[in-house]
């Protein structure tokens, strides 16, 4: 199909005349030609916790999305909408449910034709009612839940491996590694938390104990804004796993409490001899590694 236009559009692409033109699978391939139609600008609304406890990860994910946007504009723009330029409109969720509904819904509202978005599955969940309500293509970035896409909906997408992918990816390496450094691992604990993305991830660990060979002999959910994880990490010790998994457990604490977790997941390591693997964003966390490993 040829990417040059026939028509003349002289305004904004409504998300309405996107959705019609394009289809919904259009908004997951980049606007692909299929609009044969020019428009001035195309308004895509990101919704990231850019500030509050996953200001990083969010900077990470706000720089990825703003160098894609232009890079595309320095390329002509769309050029199956004849050239039109990309527009990113803010929002911050501040990782609250709340915030994400109503942003979701301001972002709609000054005329995003996409939402791309919020990195936590909690606040997706709860926003992709907002985005199926008002036939707005809902791009979820970062949040990978498995329910997030299930209930028949039709504008939500997902991006990226579900959370049974990534865990089946992470334990299958994790025991990898294990034959090839020649450590027997029987014995898993596991923290993680206590929302939607770590329920996830910690129910596919559970019920691949029996698959993979191992005894989960500990699962511990914890809250993320919890400055202090003593408790939780006591259990860990008293349960003797050779291998502790630890999901995102700094993610909403500053740097020095961050730190703090560091530093006691290490001690743990070398007074304990259990092997923790940690899944982290965190460089107050990577700090305190013996081996990192950048996926």
């Amino acid at each position: 199909m040829s990417e040059h236009t026939r028509g003349q559009w002289s305004g904004p692409v409504s998300r309405r005349t996107f959705m019609a033109a394009t289809g919904a699978a259009a908004a997951v391939a980049g606007f692909p030609a299929v609009l044969r139609a020019q428009a001035r600008e195309v308004k895509a609304g990101y919704l990231l916790p850019v500030t509050g406890p996953l200001a990083f990860e969010a900077a990470l994910a706000l720089n990825g999305l703003t160098l894609a946007a232009e890079e595309i504009n320095a390329a002509g723009g769309v050029r199956s909408l004849g050239g039109a330029r990309i527009t990113l409109l803010p929002g911050d969720t501040q990782n609250k449910v709340e915030l994400g509904n109503s942003e979701a819904s301001r972002l709609i509202d000054q005329g995003a034709v996409a939402v791309i978005g919020p990195f936590s599955s909690l606040v997706a969940f709860s926003v992709r009612q907002v985005t199926e309500k008002n036939r707005t293509p809902f791009l979820l970035l970062a949040a990978v839940a498995d329910n997030l896409t299930e209930g028949g909906l039709k504008y939500t997408f997902r991006m990226q491996p579900n959370g049974k992918a990534m865990a089946t990816l992470t334990v299958s390496n994790m025991f990898e590694m294990a034959k090839n450094a020649n450590v027997p691992i029987k014995r898993v604990a596991m923290m993680h938390e206590e929302g939607n993305f770590g329920t996830t991830m910690g129910n596919h660990v559970e019920s691949f104990a029996k698959t993979m060979g191992y005894e989960l002999v500990q699962r511990i959910p914890y809250n993320l804004r919890s400055p202090d994880l003593t408790s939780e990490l006591s259990k860990v010790k008293a349960s003797k796993p050779d291998l502790l998994i630890a999901d995102e457990p700094t993610a909403h604490l500053d740097y020095a409490n961050a730190l703090a977790i560091g530093e006691l997941l290490s001690r743990i390591a070398r007074e304990r001899g259990i092997a923790v693997l940690c899944a982290t964003h965190d460089p107050a966390v990577v700090e305190q590694a013996d081996v990192e490993i950048r996926l």
